[in-house]
């Protein structure tokens, strides 16, 4: 049955090229978008969850106000991760880390030297493997960052230094200083807030100036210089943080704080919502949610664009096909059948235009700018994201039932008679509607 189905299918698009032709492309063009639009979205909305503890991990922010002063940061004081560490028995592990720009990083081999002026340099604890997980090539993920000078590197850096040396125990110069690379990570993913090239250890656990005969100054929580991390327990409700915080804030902020009349407030932010949170100064460029709002809604109108093109060319083709469909239901096909068969023939166009669709979206994503208009790296690869591959089988599927909805019902219901006798024409209901169709195409497109 499905064999004749497809057979029928073939016949009615050889039947009429350029009109399936024209479908075709415009269902392409709507899918193409949707695919693209998916993308983009899961790209946003997926940032930093490939850790996989992703959901136990939180950021120190807070909110502080003086003087003058009423300003929320990303940041907090080094000296306060240890603090809490020791005093939140639901804190697990914790690490901080500070960004280095426009850092100049050196290789010397054999007399040859590689230079780079480096963009993503982060310095960080020896715990850092304790809260982020990555996927090691080389080296031991609990040992790597325990000297002091060590430097962790992804795939690409090793490449780009090293070409096909192994790195591990090579010495590069950074900073003016020498660093050993102890181990080698997979390049990390572009949707992640704190992306890194090198991984330097040694962040020092307290800055000097701070130190008052063995006491850290109250001073010093009043000036926030590194993103603080912690892992939490399974289930870990941040309330309860909240809730502890003031005896922090009295027993090290107070001092300081009455001092210039401050108040400084802790934000604790799930890892995962860091993106989308604009709220907080000195932070890695963000998200905004109102985009991803603001493409959905045009991606929706293209596709709905896509479908109206596709019932209006249906309708319009209607009187040519008046005889296929009298003799359909001389023959004895019910109105269900003759539903079903048209409906078919929708989704049937709709999965030739899936093909064009991605066809259309490796070209833009490869071969155009349109990568680096977004400022993205949006990649098309149904091996790897087999959800990407279901989703457009379903958008496509869903294109061709909605285009297919107003023909299937609609060209069945033609008389028989009339449509035998070659006298048939389209109902003026049926014209009035493709006239409020492409009403509403335009006032979308001009919209």
């Amino acid at each position: 049955m499905i064999g004749t189905h497809l057979k029928f299918f073939t016949r009615v698009f050889l039947k009429d090229k350029f009109f399936s032709l024209l479908n075709i492309l415009g269902l392409a063009m709507g899918i193409a978008v949707s695919i693209i639009l998916f993308l983009i979205l899961q790209h946003d909305l997926s940032y930093d969850k490939h850790f996989a503890n992703h959901e136990r991990i939180y950021r120190l922010g807070g909110h502080l106000k003086a003087t003058g002063i009423d300003v929320r940061v990303a940041r907090s004081a080094r000296e306060l991760g240890g603090i809490i560490k020791d005093e939140f028995p639901e804190v697990v592990a914790f690490t901080r880390a500070v960004s280095w720009s426009h850092t100049l990083v050196t290789h010397e081999s054999n007399g040859m030297e590689t230079s780079f002026y480096e963009e993503d340099v982060v310095r960080t604890d020896s715990t850092y493997f304790q809260v982020f997980e990555h996927k090691f090539i080389s080296g031991d993920p609990v040992t790597c960052l325990h000297d002091l000078n060590s430097v962790v590197i992804t795939a690409s850096t090793a490449e780009k230094y090293f070409g096909l040396e192994n790195p591990l125990d090579k010495t590069l110069l950074i900073d003016d200083d020498n660093w050993k690379v102890t181990a080698v990570i997979q390049d990390l993913p572009e949707n992640t807030h704190l992306g890194f090239d090198f991984l330097l250890s040694g962040l020092s656990k307290s800055r000097e100036w701070v130190i008052d005969q063995g006491q850290i100054k109250s001073e010093a929580f009043w000036n926030p210089d590194v993103y603080t991390y912690f892992l939490m327990t399974e289930n870990y409700n941040p309330q309860n943080f909240y809730d502890k915080f003031p005896a922090i804030f009295d027993k090290y902020f107070k001092s300081f704080g009455d001092q210039v009349g401050g108040q400084y407030n802790a934000i604790l932010q799930p890892l995962a919502s860091i993106h989308f949170d604009t709220s907080l100064v000195d932070d890695e460029p963000t998200g905004n949610m109102a985009y991803l709002y603001a493409f959905t809604a045009i991606g929706i109108f293209i596709i709905l664009l896509a479908c109206i093109n596709y019932m209006n060319l249906s309708t319009a083709k209607s009187v040519n096909r008046a005889s296929e469909i009298a003799m359909k239901k001389t023959l004895g096909s019910s109105k269900k059948a003759l539903v079903f068969s048209f409906l078919g023939e929708s989704i049937f166009l709709s999965l030739i235009s899936l093909v064009l669709a991605i066809l259309l979206v490796f070209l833009i994503l490869n071969f155009s700018s349109f990568n680096s208009l977004i400022q993205k790296n949006l990649v098309v690869n149904f091996w790897q994201n087999s959800f990407l591959l279901f989703v457009s089988l379903g958008v496509a599927v869903l294109i061709g039932i909605v285009s297919g909805l107003y023909p299937a019902f609609y060209l069945p219901s033609i008389p028989t008679i009339s449509a035998l006798k070659g006298s048939f024409k389209n109902q003026k209901s049926s014209l009035r509607l493709r006239k409020v169709l492409t009403t509403a195409q335009f006032a979308i497109s001009i919209f």
